[in-house]
């Protein structure tokens, strides 16, 4: 069972087709309005396209916003899950995920708990899941290393949580551990960012152009060696402006990564 009726499934693939027509940046209001979709339409589009992979590039504009043409998230995730020992149930976990189902967890310690899995993030190094608790309805961080078995289930439950909540929760759980860090980029005129896995946190992302046509991309991060990864796959074409102790540590990184090779 999905968390989306058939209306709302229709409507999905129709934006998509849309969004797929623009070869270039166009005002949001301007686009909804051609194609006749109103907002509330469009931000249940918005808060499923996260299930696909699709990047959805909404650039603050005056007081509205700028909606830039598709691009299409990597299979980056697969990546990263090659060496884990929890691969194939983070699959699994992230289909569950994508279709609302529910799942009992059975920890080392032969406990159970049933819940509505949202998010898999990695947090200093290691996968958790973000779920609600199907019983007390509280949002959970479960950590994969205490997990023994999961099953998956088939049963209608209604959630208390939009998509967007989640990642706002995401955020205050960053915003605690004190593991977040605001990462600035400046990116060379004409270079396009490569994607990101949605398995890497990345909170309240934010760009903007300078005089020079130069991007300006802000995100708040938690040092990693998978995102040093993505930094490296574009070092010949960004600067990192902040923070300094991260910059510091990536050029370490980099030059190692020079003397291996």
């Amino acid at each position: 069972m999905t968390s989306f009726s058939s209306i709302e499934d229709q409507n999905f693939w129709n934006i998509l087709f849309h969004l797929e027509e623009i070869r270039k940046p166009v005002d949001l209001v301007s686009f909804l309005r051609k194609n006749e979709i109103n907002r509330d339409e469009f931000y249940l589009f918005y808060e499923k396209s996260h299930f696909y992979g699709l990047a959805i590039d909404l650039r603050p504009k005056n007081e509205e916003f700028l909606l830039m043409p598709l691009s299409w998230r990597r299979d980056y995730g697969d990546i990263l899950l090659q060496n884990n020992g929890h691969r194939e149930l983070i699959k699994d976990i992230q289909a569950a995920s994508k279709d609302g189902r529910v799942c009992e967890f059975k920890f080392l310690d032969q406990s159970k708990k049933k819940v509505r899995p949202w998010r898999v993030v990695l947090s200093q190094n290691l996968y958790k899941v973000i779920s609600e608790d199907v019983q007390t309805k509280q949002l959970i961080t479960i950590d994969m290393n205490e997990v023994e078995d999961i099953e998956f289930q088939e049963f209608d439950y209604r959630s208390l949580y939009s998509r967007f909540e989640i990642e706002e929760y995401i955020n205050a759980l960053r915003h605690i551990d004190g593991s977040d860090q605001r990462l600035v980029l400046k990116v060379e005129y004409g270079f396009e960012i490569p994607p990101i896995s949605n398995l890497i946190f990345l909170g309240h992302p934010y760009s903007t152009t300078n005089q020079y046509g130069e991007l300006i991309w802000a995100a708040s991060v938690e040092k990693s060696l998978y995102l040093f990864d993505w930094l490296y796959s574009m070092r010949d074409n960004i600067e990192i402006l902040e923070p300094s102790d991260l910059r510091d540590e990536f050029e370490e990184f980099c030059q190692k990564r020079k003397n291996v090779a």
